[in-house]
């Protein structure tokens, strides 16, 4: 039996205490012992909140289950007798509020209904089937009654007056009953008993001379339960397992336990681990992550850090703190558990899914990764370039980098693990002419005979481009003993793309100034003209150092600061 509490100015609390068994178990059962009931945790909230835990046909075939014949002739008036496993209803409209989704009007078995508001509301249907057996025994009841079915979850139903009518039947029980559950987690400050603190709770709704234990309750789950049914059981009650206590006992919170225990497993589930707690709820907790699915592994791997498989993705930390969360069952999740996870060679998510360029991408520790068109695609633009100072391959230069590859300026090498910029490498002059010719967007028909003695349609595969930037005049090149040599492997040093740059972009009445910019770098330098017009644009700015700001023309250009200077460049046009 169930009883309604006094209608308070903040909301309508229920309660709900069956103060004797309804009816025992099935004969198949696992036994449970009812002294494994915890006062402070009846279930966890992962296993409370779990609205994925069956489909409509999973709750059917565990109805059909518990009820393999119904008997209305057991009943002097066996027309209203239906098994909940027969049970049919027209829903009614419910709208959508802060607790629950709403639904529509339909027919629907007894299966679909409680499926249908469990997703609804964020509530277990394996929470709802133990509430209805502890509150009016339907699960295995073999000729109930249409009164059962008016009061199935018992609420409305105070212990000392009758239900109230306008929560009558079926469908109206198991919904507002299962909004409740939602209303209690939403607003736990507006009822009396709460997670997290030490609260007294009766052993008896009507014998005060019973007395009160003393209970910290350490979830929202057991809360929403001590305020639905707000008893707990006493030793005589715990000892008499599915049976009778002594004047003392009463049952509601010790049956769900024992129902929920003998037909479904553990009430504990599994929890969030401690040290991801607080991450989990920041993101939303189950209602975006899902509940947890798999105990947390630790990995030493890449640094190492905890990882926790939940219903709709894996949630990350690493030992540096950084957390993330990878959905299900995207391309990107499933290649990375592919390629071993946390333990393998791409490392630990240092992000969450992001777009950039309008590709949706995710960066691990060692490899950046997209998602386009439905595919995980490595290493793209670049598997070794990363604007993400957690990043192994972190580099000041990578947005550069990423607006080379966007442009088609650079292209790069394939690997194992993807494409490659190799950012540090020097750059060499045969690539330098690739570069400034798919920058200018060039086009060019070489000439019968070649401008340099060492570059040949045969020995280079930027013949085109290096033809080029003789023909504008950017390249002239050494006199040989041979002719006049390009040398395209040699590396470019910082002086020579300056007069790249300069003889491509500059204008030709720049004049230099007297005094330089910097300190490693005078009038009487070769390039000393193209040199100050870099700085001047804002396209070098050179290194700070004691004795003041060094160009360092000498110096073999990287990659990656290569892509800067185009970068610049370009935003002069």
């Amino acid at each position: 039996m169930t009883r309604m509490s006094h209608i308070s100015t903040l909301s309508i609390t229920l309660i709900a205490a069956t103060l004797l068994a309804l009816v025992t178990p099935a004969t198949s059962a696992q036994a449970v012992s009812a002294t494994d009931f915890d006062p402070g945790m009846i279930i966890s909230d992962s296993l409370f909140y779990d609205s994925d835990a069956m489909t409509a046909s999973q709750v059917q075939t565990f109805l059909n289950g518990k009820v393999r014949t119904c008997h209305p002739e057991k009943d002097p008036n066996p027309e209203d007798i239906t098994c909940l496993k027969d049970f049919r209803q027209r829903t009614t409209a419910k709208s959508r509020d802060a607790y629950c989704n709403g639904y529509a009007v339909k027919t629907q078995t007894a299966a679909q209904i409680i499926d249908g508001v469990a997703r609804s509301c964020g509530i277990s249907q394996k929470v709802l089937l133990v509430t209805l057996q502890k509150e009016q025994g339907l699960v295995t009841h073999d000729w109930p009654s249409s009164y059962r079915f008016d009061k199935a979850m018992g609420y409305g139903c105070p212990d000392t007056a009758p239900c109230d009518t306008q929560y009558r039947g079926f469908f109206n029980q198991v919904y507002m009953a299962a909004r409740q559950f939602k209303r209690y987690q939403a607003l736990p400050q507006n009822y009396g008993y709460r997670a997290g603190r030490t609260n007294v709770i009766k052993y008896h709704p009507h014998n005060t001379s019973c007395g009160t234990a003393s209970v910290y309750i350490e979830n929202q789950a057991t809360a929403a339960l001590y305020i639905y049914t707000p008893y707990v059981p006493n030793s005589s009650a715990l000892a008499a397992g599915f049976g009778t206590g002594n004047s003392c006992s009463s049952y509601g919170n010790r049956n769900f336990f024992l129902y929920y225990s003998t037909w479904f497993g553990s009430t504990r589930g599994i929890e969030v681990y401690p040290r991801l707690q607080a991450a989990y709820d920041e993101r939303g907790g189950a209602a975006t992550l899902g509940v947890p699915e798999a105990k947390t592994v630790w990995l030493d791997a890449h640094g190492g850090g905890w990882y926790q498989r939940m219903s709709k993705g894996t949630l990350f930390m690493t030992r540096s703190g950084i957390v993330t969360f990878r959905h299900h069952p995207y391309a990107v999740t499933k290649a990375y558990e592919a390629a071993g996870g946390p333990a393998g060679p791409w490392g630990w998510p240092i992000t969450d899914a992001f777009t950039h360029a309008g590709t949706t991408m995710v960066e691990f520790q060692h490899l950046r990764v997209a998602q386009i068109d439905g595919k995980a695609v490595p290493g793209h633009p670049y598997s070794d370039v990363s604007d993400n100072p957690a990043s192994r391959d972190y580099t000041e230069h990578a947005d550069a980098i990423f607006w080379m590859a966007r442009t088609g300026i650079a292209e790069g090498w394939q690997s194992r693990y993807g494409p490659q910029f190799r950012p540090t490498a020097s750059i060499t002059r045969d690539a330098m002419a690739a570069f400034l010719y798919r920058h200018a967007e060039a086009t060019h028909a070489p000439g019968d005979e070649p401008s340099f003695v060492d570059v040949t349609p045969d020995s280079s595969e930027f013949y085109e481009e290096i033809e080029w930037l003789a023909s504008t005049g950017v390249a002239s090149g050494w006199a040989g003993d041979d002719g006049s040599e390009y040398r395209p492997l040699a590396r470019t040093t910082r002086d020579a793309m300056a007069a790249f740059l300069f003889r491509l972009e500059a204008p030709q009445d720049y004049e230099a100034p007297a005094a330089s910019p910097f300190v490693d770098v005078d009038p009487s330098s070769p390039f000393y003209r193209e040199i100050t017009w870099l700085a001047e644009s804002g396209i070098s700015t050179g290194w700070q150092t004691s004795e003041g700001v060094e160009f360092r023309p000498f110096a073999p250009i990287s990659r990656d600061a290569m892509a800067a200077f185009l970068q610049r460049l370009d935003a002069l046009d």
